[in-house]
């Protein structure tokens, strides 16, 4: 995968190793499927920069919850992000980028993002 200008760095490296993971056949399928489009970037971004809530990310970026949480079960399924329950009672999640050193929560799923 070519380096983009507008994808951040570590995002970038991530989906170069979840490309990298996945066998050769599925690779030229993979690539088309790991390239993230401008709003899944957003969220990284606003994930980097501490926004982890589901909430504070809607309100940060604009848009619906749907949306919102259709695109991190995305991220998740990847391995680009971790979830992480922060309550209880009531449950609540929240999000952090994946610091594993293969930045993969194990073998990615491949869907588009």
């Amino acid at each position: 995968m070519a380096p983009d200008d507008h994808i951040p760095e570590a995002l970038q490296q991530m989906l170069e190793r979840i490309g990298n993971s996945v066998s050769e056949i599925q690779q030229v399928n993979t690539k088309v499927a790991i390239q993230p489009d401008p709003l899944s970037i957003e969220i990284f971004l606003a994930i980097e920069s501490g926004i982890h809530r589901p909430d504070q990310l809607q309100k940060f970026i604009g848009i619906s919850r749907t949306i919102l949480v259709r695109r991190l079960n995305t991220m998740v399924s990847l391995g680009i992000l971790v979830k992480q329950e922060y309550s209880i009672a009531p449950r609540r999640f929240e999000y952090v980028i994946n610091d594993n050193e293969d930045g993969t929560a194990g073998q990615p799923a491949v869907v588009p993002i």
